[in-house]
């Protein structure tokens, strides 16, 4: 029975694939999404790249380095407490 299924899969995707692949409003379609796709990327990286430069990001990039310092210092304790606790259990 799968035989038959994954035949008939294939058919109907054959069938599928090239009635959209000779479909003047699937083309466009396909077109249109795709520059709007490549437009939203292009913004993306250029606001990305923006944020990257901007002195508030190196900040936050400072502010952040600081925090995880905290907590690396915070955890190695916590760990160095727990194990403490452990052996004397």
């Amino acid at each position: 029975m799968s035989f038959f299924q994954r035949v008939a899969s294939w058919l109907a995707n054959e069938a599928i694939t090239g009635s959209l692949a000779r479909s003047k409003t699937f083309q466009r379609f396909a077109q249109v999404s795709h520059q709007h796709v490549q437009n939203i990327s292009s913004q993306g990286v250029r606001a990305a790249e923006k944020l990257k430069s901007s002195e508030a990001a190196r900040n936050l990039s400072s502010e952040a380095n600081q925090k995880f310092g905290q907590v690396r210092t915070f955890s190695q304790s916590f760990l160095r407490n727990i194990k403490e606790v452990c052996a004397y259990a």
